[in-house]
């Protein structure tokens, strides 16, 4: 039977935007490498499906990676080579299975990109950051159906990199949904999901299915393959100091206003900014060669250094650690050797060595100097300062040191000293602690009750007031509490380490009472009830102390050379930040660093739970360094240590004078943001009068502080586009807000605007939006002419004239309905540029066949309309309905 037919068609609108991706859709997601995976079982069977996710790249090195792998349903969604590949295996006419792809997109490594996949029938779609890349036509049929488990990743051509957020979907999403629900988290009760991991666990085997249904089991993974999917640390900006020698810094510090201040030694002249400081205004005897000297630099919030001074002698001195107190002045300790000036201030010492603390006013003016020590070897190595501007130091000493009017006397070699200076300069009291081996107090701390915690290691049998430990191998870490009054809190005593060498070198404490312990060990060693093995030779840890001593984590990082801990400080979140070098390829969690020289800097984040956040590295072809970090109220952190050569520290690149110089750096990493960068909107074309929409999604991507949206402007008057939405606003940490933008043309041609989004801080905007579109006239498509059908069994031959006025179409869409309802769903069944399209095994399960053909144009309007086959129907009887 032949049947002539002239049917009307329709235009689908689809609105195409250049949409970015969100630095962060959720707070943690799983990182993969290669045999990595996560196995959910019990997925049904489905005719139709979308698969979505969020991706990000640590490289792109393999030619096939996967992200979601449905084995026996065969159907997934992968990279292959640099585009998205999204495939599904089919049953078609003959019965026979066969594999239909469709590709697109291009990948980069290190962002987060969506990539979305759906399947309804004969027609397979590729989303990737809400756009539709590419869609393929396959003949009629049904998906094979699933015997076996979803895959997430795979054992082989893993993912390598981040999966977040995985939703599976037994209906084919529309662009729409897609494009405006990537950002949004799910409740769980959406139509059509089937299963929906959001990967926040942050610990564990099991990844859960907010449906629960299908829970994942992570396959050769760890705690350590939980990551935060959020912002990492950055390089905001990095300063240099130093001359033409050795020069190096030992210690940072911050004060209330802001300022910046480190503290190390120097040979020769060395200019930091525009001041210059020289180790040769001493007068060394005859045939005396001059030495280091010490330095004391001040920088603003924005790294302009305020001012630099030295102090010492033509002998060897060294700062080594740097404190302020609540009204901005500086304190800074160390060793000296002979006479050593300070301003006007001089000091000679006792005997080889001997320490001193200083305090400085805010101007760089040497207020006190004074000094402790004996006959031998003696140095200050950590300073910190209480709320009541009470000075501690701590350090070590040999024989009899002299602290004031107290003497304390070793037991053998070095042992640990523990001293409270008055604000004044004036001693306060002073306690010893070790035994016959070498003994050093390396970092100090003063929680908000006064009390003091101290860190270092001992070797042998060592006595911490009526305590003895015993060291397990050469050497072990200690952690000691004192009262403010210098008695030993018996109730926090940690000795930590195993058969190697264990040496702790930084402590820090929040305003909880909780210490953060950094250093390195060597083999097999416990921290409270952790035990942790190293790769290799020297590795990192970080442990978490509770107010009562007892250890809450104990986590490691570094590679098969030697990795070091030396500074650590508290965040005002509960987390924890470390620096030191690192030699070689080291892993911190699940994100790997490898050095460019001997040894590079690394700045790295650990949260409340002791899990890894991030980590960054600076470094050259030689030996640099990272000593000492610090962080402040407003979520950054300041780093400080040497470097030679160049270096770059994200946008800043710093060149050494000689040999070794000084950086000092900001980073940022927490503090609230809009998680959108670089977002572009381009509407395309809109038609005069008629308004288009697109939804945008803002996410505070801080971790603590809420983000406040104070307004929009437009950079042009008259602008064809504008914004609703409830205005100011307040995001909460990892929450978002939507927006509607809207285009809506009055002139033909293309338009332009910039977005600004403001908060209530300033006047430069916290985020820039391009928009863009095309204004047009253009009349509606003219219908396709001289449509036939022709029946051929089961199956529908439909044919059609060329449309070409005004303009040509991209391609002809064909729907079908079934039903004997008119107004039920059409189903999408392909797409061609040719002029026919077969349907294949229609059937006739009831008395009434619906198609609609649509003539496509990107950026078109609608004109639908709706033909009729009915068998043995008459063309007047089409007409009839037409009409």
């Amino acid at each position: 039977m032949k049947t002539k037919l002239t049917l009307l068609f329709s235009v689908l609108l689809l609105l195409v935007v250049a949409m970015p991706v969100f630095a962060s859709v959720q707070d943690r997601c799983l990182n993969f490498e290669e045999g990595d995976y996560v196995t959910c079982s019990g997925i049904p069977s489905s005719t139709s499906l979308t698969i979505e996710g969020w991706i990000k790249h640590s490289d792109l090195s393999a030619e096939i990676q996967n992200y979601v792998n449905i084995p026996n349903f065969f159907a997934g969604i992968r990279k292959n080579g640099n585009q998205v590949d999204f495939y599904v295996k089919q049953f078609t006419g003959s019965m026979t299975a066969s594999v239909f792809h469709v590709y697109g997109g291009t990948l980069s490594a290190g962002e987060w990109t969506h990539v979305a996949g759906t399947y309804a029938g004969s027609m397979l779609k590729l989303y990737v950051n809400g756009i539709l890349v590419n869609q393929a036509a396959t003949p009629a049929g049904e998906l094979v159906p699933n015997t076996g488990s979803f895959l997430i990743s795979n054992s082989v051509e893993s993912m390598h990199g981040k999966i977040d957020d995985v939703r599976l979907w037994n209906t084919a999403r529309s662009q729409a949904q897609i494009a405006d629900n990537r950002f949004n988290e799910l409740t769980g009760t959406e139509t059509g999901l089937v299963s929906y991991w959001k990967f926040n666990e942050g610990s564990g085997t099991v990844a859960n299915d907010v449906k629960g249904t299908s829970h994942g089991t992570l396959v050769n993974m760890t705690d350590a393959n939980w990551v935060v999917s959020g912002p990492e640390g950055e390089w905001l900006w990095a300063k240099q100091g130093g001359g033409t020698s050795e020069d190096y810094v030992r210690d940072i510090a911050k004060d209330s206003n802001g300022n910046t201040y480190v503290v190390g030694n120097f040979y020769g002249t060395a200019t930091f900014g525009s001041f210059t400081v020289s180790s040769f205004t001493a007068s060394a005897p005859a045939g005396q060669e001059y030495s280091n000297n010490i330095y004391v630099a001040k920088l603003d919030a924005d790294g302009n250094y305020l001012w630099a001074t030295e102090a010492g002698g033509y002998l060897f001195e060294s700062g080594y650690c740097i404190a302020t107190d609540t009204d901005s002045n500086v304190y800074i300790t160390g060793i000296f050797n002979g006479q050593a000036d300070f301003g006007s201030i001089s000091l000679t010492s006792s005997g080889s060595s001997d320490i001193f603390i200083a305090k400085l006013g805010t101007n760089g003016n040497w207020m006190w100097a004074k000094q402790a020590g004996g006959t031998g070897a003696d140095i200050g190595t950590s300073i910190a300062i209480s709320t009541m501007n009470i000075v501690y130091v701590t350090g070590a000493y040999t024989g009899t040191a002299t602290f004031g009017t107290q003497s304390l006397t070793s037991s053998g070699g070095d042992d640990i000293f523990i001293a409270r200076i008055n604000n004044n300069g004036s001693w306060g009291w002073a306690r010893s602690a070790g035994g016959t081996g070498t003994d050093r107090g390396y970092g100090i701390a003063v929680y908000g009750d006064n009390s003091i915690c101290v860190t270092g290691s001992f070797a042998g049998t060592a006595t911490f007031g009526t305590t003895q430990l015993i060291s397990n191998g050469s050497n072990d870490v200690f952690i000691v509490k004192l009262n403010s009054n210098g008695s030993w809190d018996s109730h926090l005593l940690q000795q930590c380490g195993g058969s190697g060498s264990d040496i702790s070198y930084g402590i820090d404490c929040d305003s909880s009472g909780n210490f953060y312990v950094t250093g390195t060990f060597n083999g097999t060693a416990t921290f409270g009830a952790f035990t942790l093995t190293s790769n290799g030779n020297e590795d990192i840890f970080v442990i978490k102390l509770g107010f009562a001593g007892n250890c809450l984590w104990a986590k490691q990082a570094g590679g098969t050379s030697n990795d070091n801990g030396y500074g650590i400080a508290s965040g005002r979140d509960g987390s924890c930040y470390i620096t030191g070098p690192f030699t070689g390829s080291a892993t911190f969690g699940a994100k790997q660093l490898s050095s460019l020289g001997s040894s590079d800097i690394y700045i790295a984040r650990l949260d409340s739970n002791g899990n890894w956040l991030w980590a960054i590295k600076a470094g050259s072809s030689s030996a640099d360094f990272g000593y000492g970090i610090t962080s402040d109220t407003d979520g950054y952190a300041y780093a400080t240590g040497t470097f030679k050569e160049t270096v770059s520290f994200g946008s800043s690149s710093l060149t050494s004078g000689g040999q070794s110089d000084v950086f000092i750096a900001k980073i940022d990493q927490d503090h609230p943001f809009l998680a959108i960068k670089g977002l572009s909107v381009a509407f395309g074309i809109g038609y005069l009068g008629d308004t288009t929409t697109h939804n945008l999604w803002l996410k505070n991507g801080g971790y603590d502080e809420s983000l406040r949206v104070e307004s929009f402007a437009f950079g042009q008057p008259g602008s064809p586009f504008d914004v609703v939405g409830h205005i100011p606003c307040e995001i909460a940490p990892g929450d978002s807000v939507s927006f509607q933008i809207r285009f809506t043309p009055v002139v033909s041609g293309a338009v332009s605007d910039i977005l600004n989004i403001y908060n209530n801080s300033g006047n430069l905007p916290i985020l820039e939006i391009s928009l863009s579109g095309t204004g047009e006239s253009v009349e509606p498509l003219q219908p396709p002419l001289n449509v036939c059908i022709t029946m051929n069994g089961n199956d529908a031959q439909i044919s059609w004239d060329a449309v070409s006025e005004p303009i040509v179409p991209d391609y002809y869409l064909v729907f079908f309905n079934g039903s004997a309802d008119i107004n039920a769903d059409f189903y999408y069944h392909g797409a061609t540029t040719g002029l026919q399209y077969t349907h294949y095994l229609v059937g006739l399960h009831s008395a009434h066949i619906f198609y609609r053909i649509i003539a496509y144009k990107s950026g078109g309007r609608n004109a639908p309309d709706l033909a009729e086959l009915r068998q043995g129907m008459s063309e007047a009887e089409v007409l009839r309905i037409l009409r």
